[in-house]
């Protein structure tokens, strides 16, 4: 009974209980750019359709000519998202031009809400297109799209399990690059060629609690950042309509929106 006491003790104390008037998050219907595109849905919102308050800052998406789903980041142009996972808050994205190894050379994630979710380090070298099997013995992979000369062609290699001191004499070093993988990717050295999609996460708005509570993650009001997770209930009504209060879990920058449970 003394530990179950303690517990509870414990529990509630990491909760900071306010008054709140009654009212939900601001939900917006999901969309996306055709049926075969991922779902677009807060912290995401489609820029020419939604309104502001539909997502957050940074997080907009848009469709190409294609119907193709895009991201554009700040300083590295635009992405196309194949993927977006809500409850592990992780998006996937490649180069529309389907030459994603070029795309890596010159990634930067400033000035974005996202950051790598694994990391794999890569080196491209200018090698002769006369030495296959040298290249083969060094575990060397040609990057066909990068390999515009028919003299010479781009490779890449696993920078971890290659030493600057292996070149082949017929390879000129050209850059070195840290890339965005998946954790597959990341791990296994036998994927040397980064043509995958790249994997970035982002820990700001920190909706995975109301994910994986059910609820919906939305702005609380059309101006600020302050997120809150609506929960519809029987009734039709939110839970934190019902009961009028907000409960903050201990997230920074998260209000859950409840009755009796997160």
């Amino acid at each position: 009974m003394e530990t179950s006491t303690l517990f509870l003790f414990f529990f509630f104390s990491s909760l900071t209980i306010f008054t709140y008037k009654a009212s939900s998050v601001d939900i917006c219907e999901p969309t996306s750019c055709a049926a075969s595109e991922p779902v677009i849905r807060f912290p995401f919102r489609l820029k020419t359709g939604q309104p502001d308050s539909c997502g957050y800052p940074g997080f907009d998406l848009s469709c190409n000519n294609q119907t193709q789903t895009v991201l554009t980041l700040p300083h590295s142009g635009e992405f196309t998202v194949t993927h977006i996972d809500y409850l592990q808050q992780w998006i996937s994205i490649n180069d529309p031009n389907f030459c994603l190894p070029n795309r890596v050379q010159n990634l930067s994630l400033s000035h974005s809400p996202f950051k790598p979710a694994f990391l794999k380090n890569y080196t491209f070298l200018n090698c002769s297109a006369h030495n296959w099997s040298d290249y083969t013995m060094h575990r060397f992979e040609p990057v066909f799209c990068l390999s515009k000369n028919p003299n010479y062609t781009v490779m890449v290699v696993d920078t971890d399990s290659f030493s600057g001191q292996d070149v082949p004499a017929a390879c000129l070093n050209m850059t070195s690059v840290s890339a965005p993988v998946a954790e597959f990717a990341a791990v296994y050295r036998d994927s040397v060629n980064p043509s995958g999609d790249l994997l970035l996460t982002w820990t700001s708005p920190m909706c995975w609690p109301c994910e994986a509570a059910g609820g919906s993650c939305g702005l609380l009001s059309d101006s600020g950042v302050e997120i809150g997770c609506s929960s519809v209930s029987e009734s039709g009504l939110p839970r934190a309509a019902k009961y009028g209060i907000i409960i903050g879990v201990g997230i920074p920058g998260f209000v859950c929106l409840i009755g009796l449970s997160c």
